[in-house]
């Protein structure tokens, strides 16, 4: 059965808010589950919705959408347009050429299959973890820390990063967050193509480490 409520409490940021039902029953409502259209979600907006489950078992406003007569109340700005098609995310394919990479400097024996398997587990943990924090994000509960995100990331997890960022549309709007991302990866892709084509040597490191004061 659906209901109608007004948003409340909308945090923009986040991507989430409440909706407050004609009854007083304030629901949990994430940005995903309301219909897209011309505007973001405001406070004061009348919405239809369903009530499902959320994350943390809790009932929650899903399939929710503008209510025509508060479409025209808003004015002609706030009337929903066509939907523009979303601008192509790269970082499934960054990730995949990534993989390729490695796969090839593994293979080749210029990569030990230590450092292939470290890559492999680490993205594994940094996947994780984005999904994680999306979760939390929704739910309100305490987050984990943007260094953290990063930190796997540069230990190795990129290549669970790039993919997790993609897959829960997460932490893909903040211009500084995306900016360390594609340092990060940078960094990786260049030590990778080095030891890829010989010109880092796994050996010459290990005797660099040998050398350096303890």
């Amino acid at each position: 059965m659906r209901r109608t409520g007004e948003l409340e409490r909308w945090d923009d940021a986040r991507g989430f808010g409440f909706i407050r039902a004609a009854d007083g029953t304030s629901y949990f409502v994430h940005v995903s589950d309301i219909e897209r259209g011309a505007n973001r979600p405001t406070n004061g907006m009348k919405l239809s919705f369903a009530v499902g489950q959320g994350r943390n078992g809790q009932p929650a406003a899903i399939l929710a959408y503008l209510l025509r007569a508060d479409i025209k109340s808003l004015g002609r700005a706030h009337v929903p347009a066509p939907a523009r098609p979303a601008p192509r995310d790269f970082r499934p394919y960054v990730a995949a050429a990534f993989v390729a990479l490695l796969v090839f400097a593994v293979l080749a024996g210029s990569v030990p299959l230590w450092m292939g398997a470290a890559y492999l587990v680490l993205g594994i943990v940094s996947f994780v973890q984005y999904g994680a924090d999306k979760t939390y994000a929704q739910t309100g509960q305490w987050r984990i820390s943007e260094a953290m995100l990063l930190g796997v990331d540069l230990v190795g997890g990129i290549i669970g990063g790039l993919l997790a960022q993609s897959h829960f549309r997460h932490k893909t709007r903040k211009p500084e967050f995306v900016l360390s991302t594609w340092v990060i990866f940078a960094v990786h892709a260049l030590w990778l193509a080095g030891m890829a084509s010989g010109l880092i040597s796994v050996d010459e490191l290990a005797e660099l480490g040998a050398l350096l004061p303890r």
